[in-house]
């Protein structure tokens, strides 16, 4: 206490215990993920960055220069369009749209869904176009 009011100047920070961890459950689904991943033999990129930055674009010239575009599969998030995936489809990749709604990430959940679209064991490599959102990046 202070010698003048009376007060703590150090109180102990409030903490708060959960039940379990607020991810937990992603964490979950991810692990679960990786190990389809790795039972495929599939390499899996994840390109994330803001809006207009160029993964679009940068995936257009992937497919231009892979071999046989058709063996990438990509899984385009996104608030609220499909234009990517419309895009990506155009250049010859196989692309899967997952619209994430007011989600500014993409949960491993949605991810395990559109992943049903594709023949993993077909994929040479899997791309994922993750969401890309200034306001929670």
């Amino acid at each position: 206490m202070c010698g003048s009011c009376g007060c703590d100047p150090d109180p102990a920070p409030l903490q708060l215990q959960l039940a379990e961890p607020l991810l937990q459950r992603n964490n979950q689904e991810a692990a679960l993920l990786r190990q389809q991943f790795a039972a495929a033999q599939l390499p899996v990129i994840n390109l994330m960055s803001a809006p207009g930055s160029g993964k679009t674009a940068l995936l257009e010239q992937l497919a231009a220069h892979w071999p046989t575009p058709a063996r990438l599969g990509v899984v385009v998030a996104d608030l609220a369009t499909d234009n990517d995936a419309r895009r990506l489809r155009r250049a010859g990749l196989r692309a899967v749209q997952v619209s994430t709604g007011q989600l500014c990430h993409l949960p491993a959940a949605l991810l395990r869904r559109a992943l049903a679209h594709f023949d993993l064991e077909a994929l040479e490599l899997l791309l994922i176009e993750n969401v890309g959102n200034l306001v929670c990046p």
